[in-house]
């Protein structure tokens, strides 16, 4: 029996509405200022990180702040260590 994916945390994202090709850019590309903005601001980026990482049908596109490559050169782990210490230098500079 496959085990149901939580996404209650979706209508939160900073990213709800948004049309969805603007976090899918060909290889090589990187996605808009605008986009990554709304990913390093979003309240659930650890959630949709967590959600690129753990389900095989959310592993396009770029999910948390991070594109597909940046994904399968590090850990789940590492990535919200990044998204982290990204999340803490936004506030500090929004200050």
């Amino acid at each position: 029996m496959a085990t149901e994916i939580d996404y209650s945390w979706v209508p939160k994202a900073s990213c709800a509405g948004e049309p969805l090709g603007d976090f899918f850019v060909e290889a090589g590309r990187v996605a808009s200022p605008r986009v990554l903005n709304m990913c390093k601001q979003c309240p659930v980026r650890r959630e949709c990180l967590t959600d690129s990482y753990t389900n095989e049908h959310a592993s396009g596109g770029y999910r948390g702040g991070l594109s597909p490559s940046q994904r399968r050169r590090i850990s789940l782990n590492d990535a919200l260590e990044l998204v982290s210490e990204e999340s803490d230098e936004f506030r500090i500079d929004a200050a």
